[in-house]
């Protein structure tokens, strides 16, 4: 890819049809930074060209051509362009149901779906296939193929850097900060004040912002405005345009 290229930042997302339960998503970046984030999804991410970085768990992890990114659903992080010349990558987002059906196909022994504990990795062979499976779920290909390297690659990623446990949050959630999240959770289109949450959770404003942070990763407001992005996200569909001979891919996105 040439550094001319990079000269427009997109970010598209999409389904492909046959594969119920699977977002797909190409970037090309220039200046742009994501602010703290998550997703309800798997994210399996595959950089392409430059170099980029992200927030995750109170560390910075680097990420360039070869490099995997591997992110448990509900995980806090960001995202940056490190270099002038860009970042461009890919990723396959996993929902929870398609994942426990690829556990179950490979024997997962697990009481829980497995969770990544490793956050980058650099593997040429794993970034290879998932090149090639990137390709046949954004061409929408059925088929032995495609679902053979479903589960090779899933099967390398479990034994490899997987664990089983359930998704914890970054601090200890107490019996509070749980009533305040599902507070927020309940109410998220909804204008709440910080003084109605410190009412609420009978703590000062201060120690809530405090606490709720050092807790979820993201402060109440945030964490609200997270929960509506992610719930207009559910109320879209995503659809792609081949045009003859494969050229000019054309994303769009209508309301449901």
């Amino acid at each position: 890819m040439r550094v001319g290229d990079m000269e427009q930042e997109r970010v598209a997302m999409w389904r492909p049809s046959l594969s119920p339960g699977i977002e797909l998503c190409r970037a090309k970046l220039v200046r742009h930074a994501f602010p703290p984030h998550m997703h309800e999804t798997y994210v399996i991410g595959f950089n392409d060209f430059g170099r980029g970085s992200f927030q995750y768990r109170g560390e910075t992890k680097r990420v360039y051509p070869g490099t995997i990114d591997l992110l448990n659903p509900g995980e806090i992080h960001t995202g940056q362009v490190d270099t002038a010349e860009g970042w461009a990558y890919r990723n396959i987002c996993i929902s929870e149901s398609f994942m426990q059906g690829l556990a179950d196909a490979i024997d997962w022994r697990g009481r829980h779906l497995p969770l990544f504990r490793v956050a980058v990795v650099e593997d040429r062979d794993l970034h290879s296939q998932l090149q090639q499976l990137f390709h046949l779920l954004a061409e929408s290909a059925a088929g032995l193929e495609r679902d053979s390297l479903w589960l090779q690659i899933i099967t390398a990623l479990t034994r490899k850097y997987g664990e089983a446990r359930t998704i914890r949050p970054v601090g200890r959630e107490t019996a509070t900060l749980k009533r305040v999240r599902v507070y927020i959770e309940a109410r998220c289109h909804e204008e709440i004040s910080l003084a109605e949450l410190a009412e609420f959770a009978r703590l000062s404003p201060y120690y809530l912002i405090r606490a709720f942070r050092e807790c979820y990763g993201l402060p109440p407001h945030q964490f609200q405005r997270n929960l509506r992005l992610l719930k207009a996200k559910k109320g879209l569909y995503f659809f792609r345009q081949i045009p003859r001979g494969d050229r000019g891919n054309r994303l769009a996105a209508k309301n449901r």
